[in-house]
């Protein structure tokens, strides 16, 4: 068995000790490094914005879920056109995200299709993404209800390539036998539009928490079409530091970042694409004020009640704010909220609440004490949250999309309820009190804001 602590304990490995699926670590390991997925890129979609997008989250998101491996294959020879520094060309991309670029995906293995739908009777499982304006989605590789494809903002991409990462986990796990035979597609504008194309992007913005989902938040942002990356100004706050367990969620890390302060190795990465970067190492808590220069607008990623409660406390001009469930019953599922709303943050997270995700009584963690881990390591292992990166993607798809309205004026939802189980049932409400004066904001220049198909 390989030794772990709640350091470095895959977050989604836990999945299996927490269901009891698996009886030890080693065992919950062996069958994750059995999940392999393939991807295949169509012609015509590879220079597509959107579609790269697509593709890049699936292989992002999934070599950090399919332990067996991810392989690609298609046009990789493609010019990377989303302004993400991972090379020149789509292969470069895939290959520095830790996919496999391969001539033919082998047929027992699960595929995604980005782009037009291939031949693929022969795999067991095939779906394909597609989007349209601000919509995102997944359909059956055969199916005909693509969405139209014929413009489309990149975070539609990080939402179709998430989906399609979900759908492909539930398969290897055999979860369900609707899976991969059904139509999703979800709407970051509002649930019935697809919207308008984007006129401004946000200035300058202010990230509280820089783990599972304030990575997918900066990931998803990263695609934006800013003409001048240096237009946009973050600051990014976090008090931790990377480790092994927490790169299995995080969509900016890797191994190389173990150890390091997240708020310089997130920078870091920020500032090679060329973003103005400002970092703050301390807890957020009610004592936090807002500088005369700082951004005006506060993402919230937290993964406590404690900073939640908080969040409105310094009188920011907008807050949008996100959590993910942290158990095995729980993870796949989603809550959005902006602020200032119909309901204040202190209602909404009681100082009586309590975050604590799982227990320790299933018989891996009891396998643990036998072979000697102590009582208290078992239970902090236990109380890790369960975490899935492509369920952080499709959060931080809803997050931008907010934040992005906000400065366009848009429809701004006060709350978004999404279970991946089941995301026909997403419920939301628009926010009829937020009203922001100053959200600071760019013009799009570039012809990236309203994408063709072709």
């Amino acid at each position: 068995m390989k030794t772990t602590d709640s350091d470095t304990l895959h977050r989604l490995v836990k999945l299996d000790l927490d269901t009891g699926n698996a009886v030890t670590l080693g065992e919950a390991l062996k069958r994750f490094e059995g999940y392999r997925l393939g991807v295949i890129i169509g012609n015509s979609a590879a220079s597509n914005p959107v579609q790269q997008t697509a593709l890049l989250t699936i292989v992002n998101t999934a070599r950090r879920a399919f332990l067996g491996g991810v392989t690609v294959a298609g046009e990789l020879d493609a010019e990377l056109v989303v302004p993400l520094r991972l090379g020149r060309t789509l292969k470069d991309a895939v290959e520095n995200l830790g996919g496999t670029c391969v001539d033919r995906i082998a047929d027992t293995e699960p595929v995604i299709l980005v782009g037009e739908a291939k031949s693929c009777h022969e795999h067991p499982f095939a779906i394909s993404t597609t989007f349209q304006g601000w919509r995102g989605g997944i359909v059956p590789a055969k199916s005909p209800d693509r969405l139209a494809e014929g413009w489309g903002i990149t975070p539609a991409g990080v939402l179709s390539g998430a989906l399609a990462v979900y759908e492909a986990f539930r398969f290897v796990r055999r979860d369900g036998p609707a899976v991969g035979h059904r139509s999703i597609n979800l709407s970051l504008w509002s649930p019935s539009s697809d919207g308008r194309p984007m006129t401004e992007l946000p200035s300058e913005l202010w990230i509280g928490g820089l783990g599972h989902l304030g990575q997918a938040f900066l990931w998803t942002l990263a695609t934006l079409p800013y003409s001048d990356p240096a237009e946009l100004r973050l600051l990014v706050q976090d008090f931790d530091r990377v480790t092994k367990s927490s790169i299995s969620t995080s969509v900016l890390m890797d191994d190389t970042h173990v150890g390091q302060r997240k708020t310089r190795a997130v920078a870091e990465w920020l500032e090679q694409i060329g973003f103005q970067t400002t970092i703050c190492e301390r807890r957020f808590d009610e004592k936090m004020h807002i500088g005369i220069h700082d951004p005006r607008v506060f993402v919230a990623c937290f993964d406590n009640a404690i900073a939640r409660r908080a969040i409105e406390q310094p009188n920011f001009e907008a807050v949008v704010e996100a959590g993910l469930g942290a158990n095995a019953a729980t993870f796949q599922a989603l809550r959005l909220h902006t602020f200032p709303g119909p309901r204040e943050a202190t209602a909404l997270w009681p100082r009586d609440r309590n975050d604590g995700p799982t227990t320790d009584e299933q018989p891996a963690y009891e396998a643990l004490r036998r072979q000697g881990m102590d009582t208290c390591g078992v239970t902090l292992l236990a109380q890790k949250a369960v975490g899935a990166p492509f369920v952080g993607c499709v959060a931080a798809a809803f997050m931008v999309a907010e934040t992005i309205k906000l400065v366009m004026g848009g429809p701004i939802r006060s709350v978004i309820d999404l279970d991946l189980r089941a995301p026909r049932a997403l419920d939301s409400c628009i926010n009829k009190v937020i009203n922001p004066r100053n959200p600071g904001y760019v013009q799009i220049h570039s012809p990236l804001s309203t994408l063709s198909a072709s």
